[in-house]
């Protein structure tokens, strides 16, 4: 790993809290900088974060640990732990624009070391040097003793350690004044407070630097901070021990170079050994940035203008899955760091057949139950404690005498997510480990036929009857009952299509329902099936051409958002067989076009009732629907096309509205059965025969045609297609007249002087 960038604007989005938002609602000062002074704490938080990782990496240091970091009941980052440095919080958040906010990052240099980066060029100090971001390897008390000028050698300055007659003295210097090491910090001119040195010392080092009370701890000893520290300053003159005699009497169990080795480190100085910028908002409303711990500061950009969106996260994402890294993903650049788990204790994995993983998914249907296996490796024979936390409605129990994990989803699908996480926690009191199954929901679609149906196409196999999006089908959940003919068909994801001729000619499916979330039906998808009974999903858009055409379902209701209705979608033409379609049911206003040939041939079709919205009905849309005795054009159809409704034979009675301007021609020709009709007052044209039969051997049976049309001062007229037959029976041929048209009272003068072939039959209401 060559480069590492990250920006504090993935920093802004590290909480699950909205900064921005509170900006934009918020135009105090005063809360905007207190706003700010949060998010630059944070920041300051996240930029340790990313040194301590850069540390360990550079350290071979090990991961023992991940926990997630938990606010209002939802996972927002993750505390890693490691064998040598300390615990590590890093925090996920939303993506968005970060506004003017500085941009912090490291970058390796041709010396191998990482320095600090601000907007992409490297950290200088008031000396014009690179700032290093992790600790190098600690000097011993002895070399910073000779740094500040001490003269003597080793042995001299050991000796000096050993406190004299006299006062309390500083850490191995004589003890003429009696003061502590921070009042001597306070000479120097160190301007904290006690509390505040005492943390300094602690240091932020890396490789080699961690503090000396660090490395006691570790060498066993087992006194507070503030008694290790009394340690160091010599005794009364009576007593004339030496600091690591005390540190002997206080626990520490190394020998003196190894206690002198612990001296190593950066207490309070941090100079080269690894500085970490800091950052505040000042009053005037800019970025200020330090790399001397607060001693000088440097004015960056403006920070209180018009804040953005929180950023990306510092990490794009966090792998728990590798077996032997952590994998952090850097935002941003996408660099990667590997930190490697620790081996030699007790590991949680999850067993799939013969794969042992750290992450596993996991199906579970509504109101269903799915179980897992654990195994524990436990070479130190520890005891384990097993837990499990779902941040959902999930139940999860954990069976430990047979090593098992069971997740039972909500009966209420609302309350059923589509994939949601159970975290997984396995601790021996020294080290807890983390683990995580994904949980994705399990759908099904039900089918019923008289043999199973396999999701793909025994000639086509490879070719899925359905497409979606990350849409994935799971042949071991689908199930069949050979007995009742029913089965279901088990996926994950969202099934968004069923695809062209998907069950063309499949003669075993009898009903099917298709789940929501599809929004096409490809063409031919049922043609020439036996498929007798499906619902729609109210999802569905569009059925495309041909989609049951010849297939025997006998009710069909279309949902409220089918918006396309493909040509020939229900045709059945044909003489072997006959349509069992009786009814036709829309439940919404969205579809505007009635396709060419769309019911044509659905011979027992019997009601049908369009809706409003509709505009077009196409050519031969109802052509032969012989069993069809009444129809209903709403106002909103505009045409009605060539032959629409040829050769239906049993109806009776047609009403067409007013937003009708065109009926086209022998739109309801060859319907001898046809008594009433009603044309509404848009009427401009009506094509030849479109209401009569193409032969005097087919005579028409009209009683009564009452036209609308008022408008007489409007200087337009409905015109009638001029030809032998004529729109309707004519009168005085060999057609047998007995019917009437009926028109608007005082407009009976204007129709007989325009329709000169029907005058005698015009009658004014």
């Amino acid at each position: 790993m060559t480069y590492l960038i990250i920006g504090l604007l993935t920093l802004v989005s590290c909480t699950e809290y909205d900064e921005i938002a509170m900006w934009n609602k918020n135009t105090d000062m005063g809360s905007r900088l207190a706003a700010l002074e949060e998010l630059c704490s944070q920041m300051n938080t996240n930029i340790n974060s990313l040194q301590q990782i850069v540390e360990a990496l550079q350290g071979n240091d090990y991961v023992t640990g991940v926990a997630p970091v938990v606010e209002n009941g939802q996972t927002v980052g993750y505390t890693i732990t490691f064998t040598k440095s300390g615990p590590v919080t890093i925090y996920h958040g939303s993506d968005g624009e970060s506004g003017s906010t500085p941009l912090i990052g490291v970058k390796q240099d041709t010396d191998g070391l990482y320095y600090w980066t601000l907007d992409g060029e490297w950290l200088l100090n008031d000396r014009g040097e690179k700032v290093i971001a992790h600790g190098l390897e600690g000097k011993s008390a002895y070399e910073l003793a000779v740094e500040k000028g001490y003269q003597g050698t080793l042995e001299e300055w050991l000796a000096s350690l050993n406190g004299e007659d006299g006062g309390k003295g500083e850490a191995g210097d004589d003890g003429d004044n009696g003061k502590s090491a921070y009042e001597l910090a306070v000479e120097k001119g160190y301007q904290g407070t006690l509390d505040e040195w005492l943390a300094s010392l602690k240091g932020n080092t890396g490789t080699d630097g961690k503090s000396a009370y660090e490395l006691a701890v570790e060498n066993g000893y087992q006194g507070t901070l503030e008694e290790w520290l009394a340690s160091l300053n010599g005794s009364t003159g009576a007593d004339g021990k030496s600091a690591y005699e005390l540190a002997v009497e206080n626990g520490y169990q190394g020998t003196l170079d190894e206690w002198l080795a612990s001296l190593k480190g950066n207490a309070g100085d941090k100079g080269d050994d690894g500085i970490t910028p800091r950052l505040e908002i000042r009053a005037d409303g800019y970025w200020y940035i330090s790399y001397d711990e607060g001693l000088t500061w440097t004015q960056l950009g403006q920070a209180t203008g018009d804040a953005g969106q929180n950023g990306d996260s510092m990490f794009s994402d966090i792998d728990v899955s590798n077996p032997d890294y952590l994998i952090l993903t850097l935002a941003g650049s996408g660099e990667q760091i590997k930190l490697p788990y620790y081996r030699d204790k007790f590991d949680l994995l999850f067993v799939s057949g013969s794969d042992r993983l750290r992450e596993m998914a996991l199906y579970c249907g509504v109101g269903a139950s799915a179980e897992v296996t654990y195994e524990l490796t436990n070479p130190l024979n520890a005891t384990i404690a097993v837990e499990c936390i779902s941040h959902s409605n999930y139940q999860v129990a954990v069976d430990k005498s047979a090593s098992k994990i069971t997740v039972t989803a909500p009966a209420d699908p609302a309350a059923v997510g589509a994939t949601v996480e159970v975290l997984v926690f396995a601790s021996d009191d020294e080290r807890t480990l983390m683990r995580k199954l994904v949980i994705k929901q399990v759908k099904y679609i039900p089918y019923t036929a008289t043999e199973q149906l396999y999701i793909t196409s025994a000639d086509f196999p490879g070719d899925p009857y359905f497409w979606g999006k990350d849409c994935e089908f799971l042949t071991d959940l689908s199930t069949y009952d050979a007995a009742t003919g029913e089965g279901r068909w088990a996926y994950v994801g969202t099934v968004t299509d069923v695809e062209p001729s998907a069950f063309n000619s499949e003669q075993a499916i009898r009903s099917i329902v298709l789940p929501e979330g599809i929004t096409y039906i490809g063409h031919n998808a049922f043609n020439n099936s036996a498929l007798e009974s499906i619902t729609l999903p109210e999802s569905l858009v569009e059925i495309d051409q041909y989609a049951f055409s010849k297939c025997n379902l006998t009710e069909i209701t279309l949902p409220a958002n089918l918006e396309t209705l493909g040509s020939s979608a229900f045709d059945y033409e044909g003489t072997s067989r006959v349509s069992p379609l009786t009814k036709v049911v829309f439940e919404g206003n969205k579809l505007e076009t009635i396709q060419l040939n769309t019911f044509q041939y659905c011979k027992n079709l019997q009601e049908i009732v369009l809706p409003d919205g509709l505009k077009t009905i196409e050519y031969n849309a109802f052509e032969r629907c012989s069993a069809l005795t009444r129809i209903e054009i709403p106002n909103s159809v505009t045409a009605i096309g060539n032959s629409a409704f040829i050769y239906c034979t049993s109806l009776v009675e047609a009403i067409i509205g007013d937003g009708v301007t065109e009926i086209g021609k022998q739109a309801f020709g060859e319907c001898t059965a046809l008594k009433t009709v009603v044309i509404g007052r848009g009427i401009q044209s009506i094509g030849d025969m479109a209401f009569n039969t193409r032969s005097s051997r087919d005579q028409m049976g009209l009683v009564s045609v009452t036209i609308l049309f008022d408008d007489i001062d409007s200087g337009t007229f409905p015109e009638l297609a001029s030809s032998s037959r004529g729109v309707f029976p004519k009168p005085g041929g060999w057609d047998p007249v007995s019917y009437k048209i009926y028109v608007p009272a005082g407009t009976g003068a204007t129709y007989r002087a325009n329709w000169s072939d029907y005058s005698s039959l015009i009658v004014e209401m």
